[in-house]
């Protein structure tokens, strides 16, 4: 028999660690089960948050729209009784206040009543309101309309009397539609003494419609002596403002070399190009055909092959239109 006095028995050691192990065991368990469901508040939590946020936003959302809804039926509201101002006003004889109703009417606007008819022929009325107070701007778009026929039968003579009225208070663009008038004899006796006058005025403003018509009678001898080299800075002024026309006009000038102007082929062709890319179809045309009057480019492609048809050199004056 064996003597356990001095010392464990070594079969016994591994019975006296289970509990332990067992308690050692649960702590981890435990542990790991509090992890987890801290883990889980947290995700509660987080969750939460997420949801609370988006009511708050929805919430805030709801409030934007209803303060923008309540703003745009104030704002109806306010235009609604300006409109309403404003008509009174032009119907009191206010020329100006016609004159605002009529570019409304005309072109339309989200100011205007829900419903409100729009359109020329709906301006025409309260156009000519205006235009009878005086508003050279209005009697100006009447005569343009009258010419053309726009919301009421075409009327040359109708558009010269209102033409003239708004020219005669200054309004260069109706100088310059007077010139044309004058130049074409369209509702008047043609007179280009008086429409070299009237180009002249529309210029000295200027408008580039008056300098390109002015330029190109003193060029030509219209109404008065010739002169062109005082017609090249004109037509160079409606040019820098865009004028195709005038860029016809210098492109031809500079193919030629006359009227002190120095002959450039390539500046010609490049003037004429310009024309050539107009969106009006008479000054395209026209400087296509001058186009085709310019030798080729070296090392190009020839213009025969655009099947551009030379045309005799002619005035362009009587095919000036003002807008």
């Amino acid at each position: 028999m064996l003597d356990n006095t001095y010392g464990p028995n070594p079969r016994s050691s591994s019975a006296d660690l289970r509990p332990l192990a067992n308690s050692l065991e649960n702590v981890f368990r435990s542990l790991a089960e509090a992890k987890r469901q801290r883990a889980e508040e947290k995700d509660a939590q987080a969750r939460f948050l997420i949801e609370l946020y988006r009511q708050r936003q929805q919430q805030a959302e709801e409030q934007a729209r209803i303060a923008a809804e309540e703003h745009r039926q104030a704002q109806l509201e306010r235009w609604a009784r300006e409109w309403d101002e404003l008509k009174q006003k032009a119907l009191g004889g206010d020329g100006q206040s016609a004159a605002h109703v009529a570019r409304f009417v005309r072109y339309g606007s989200p100011r205007l009543p829900k419903g409100t008819p729009v359109g020329e022929k709906e301006a025409l009325p309260w156009l000519r309101l205006a235009a009878e107070k005086g508003v050279a701007s209005a009697q100006h778009t009447f005569g343009l309309m009258a010419l053309e026929g726009v919301g009421q039968p075409k009327d040359a003579a109708v558009a010269f009397a209102w033409e003239s009225k708004a020219a005669g208070q200054g309004d260069a663009e109706a100088a310059a539609q007077m010139a044309y008038l004058l130049a074409t004899g369209t509702g008047c006796a043609q007179d280009f003494k008086q429409a070299r006058e009237w180009a002249r005025r529309s210029a000295e403003a200027g408008h580039p419609a008056g300098e390109v018509t002015y330029g190109l009678m003193l060029l030509r001898g219209d109404g008065g002596p010739s002169d062109g080299p005082g017609a090249v800075p004109w037509l160079r002024k409606a040019h820098r403002q865009g004028n195709a026309q005038a860029a016809l006009e210098l492109g031809i000038l500079h193919r030629e070399g006359r009227a002190g102007v120095e002959a450039n082929p390539g500046l010609a062709r490049s003037l004429l190009e310009e024309a050539a890319r107009s969106k009006d179809p008479t000054i395209s045309e026209s400087a296509r055909s001058e186009l085709a009057r310019l030798p080729a480019k070296p090392g190009g492609v020839s213009l025969d092959g655009l099947r551009i048809v030379p045309k005799p050199a002619t005035s362009r004056l009587d095919k000036l239109r003002i807008p």
